[in-house]
């Protein structure tokens, strides 16, 4: 593994790109309050109703971390959601500047991600912006970090913690970590060796575990505590009991057909965000790095999983990949042909 270089030295150009960082997240926080604040008391409600066993859809029941932290922040903010939305943009921009400036040493490049994180998130805006989007960005841009610079059980486990009580999508974390025991199998180029043999069986097994455990416990929840939907209509949800998501494929079918008719901004950002999976695929494959295969397989796997279970359509789906797909890419890019090794 390349030398670690320190989080932050504070110097002359480290000073101005953090004024930058936050001038940046402040641009980005104007445009979300201009774009949402005609429907601020909707987007209030739909977290609240969570807390309240009553979400607009079963989906959103095991969404409990997100709620819960606009709870507690409302006992001395107004308006937490504005407050969450405020200190997420800077915490999550301030976090990726300080993690592309740690692995290539460069504030430029540094800065050019956070401007390029900052121009997808808002191409990407939608009427709806819920907390748990937010806390899952943080989520995955740990989990890259995690991958690329060598992580410790313990570590992965509590990042998993976090990310199961926020939303399903914890399950990748769980497939990360199966891909990662499947790509040392593959990655040794005399073939695995007997540690690395019972390193891959150790990874598997944590990765299916942790796929089953966020299975059972999101049916759990979803089915223990929704009571019905607070939109009009929807009552029980009838149509999700069986598995609580949503199932659009043939809806998201159509989009990308009208995507292609008539392009908007959304198809860029969905294509520049492919073109950054498919170089860290083709830098892993070249240079037989497991955990930078993983992660790249692990984030195709979310973006296919949007495909059948978010609607397309609805940009703030892929807003959770603006931060960590640019720190990805910056490791493919200065990534050394040798595997990351995790601390068991």
């Amino acid at each position: 593994m390349r030398a670690s270089r320190p989080w932050i030295t504070f110097d002359l150009a480290t000073v101005l790109s953090l004024v930058l960082v936050l001038a940046l997240s402040r641009m980005a926080y104007s445009h979300w309050i201009v774009v949402h604040q005609v429907n601020m008391a909707d987007m209030d409600a739909a977290w609240r109703s969570v807390l309240d066993r009553t979400p607009h859809w079963r989906a959103y029941q095991n969404r409990l971390l997100g709620p819960a932290v606009l709870m507690v922040m409302g006992w001395v903010a107004s308006t937490p959601l504005v407050l969450f939305v405020k200190g997420a943009l800077v915490a999550l921009n301030m976090a990726l500047y300080l993690m592309v400036r740690q692995c290539t040493g460069s504030h430029l490049k540094s800065i050019f991600t956070v401007v390029l994180a900052t121009m997808m998130w808002t191409v990407l805006t939608h009427y709806w912006s819920y907390p748990w989007d937010y806390i899952e960005a943080a989520c995955l841009l740990a989990l890259v970090h995690m991958a690329m610079r060598g992580w410790s059980l313990p570590g992965m486990l509590l990042l998993f913690g976090v990310a199961l009580l926020n939303r399903e999508s914890a399950v990748f974390i769980g497939f990360f970590l199966f891909a990662y025991g499947a790509a040392l199998r593959w990655t040794g180029p005399a073939g695995p060796s007997q540690d690395m043999q019972a390193a891959a069986r150790k990874w598997m097994a944590w990765g299916l575990g942790l796929m089953l455990l966020t299975l059972v416990w999101t049916e759990a929840l979803r089915h223990a505590l929704f009571d019905y939907s607070s939109l009009a209509g929807i009552r029980d949800d009838a149509q999700h009991l069986g598995f609580g998501n949503h199932r659009n494929h043939a809806a998201n079918l159509e989009v990308v057909l009208n995507m292609w008719r008539a392009p908007q901004p959304v198809f860029f950002v969905i294509a520049l965000l492919g073109m950054a999976l498919l170089k860290t695929l083709v830098q892993a494959v070249r240079i037989r790095s497991a955990a930078l295969l993983a992660m790249g397989v692990t984030l195709v796997a979310y973006l296919l999983s949007l495909a059948e279970f978010g609607l397309l359509s609805e940009s703030r789906i892929y807003q959770p990949l603006v931060w960590c797909l640019p720190l990805l890419l910056a490791h493919a890019w200065v990534a050394e042909p040798q595997p990351a090794v995790s601390r068991g």
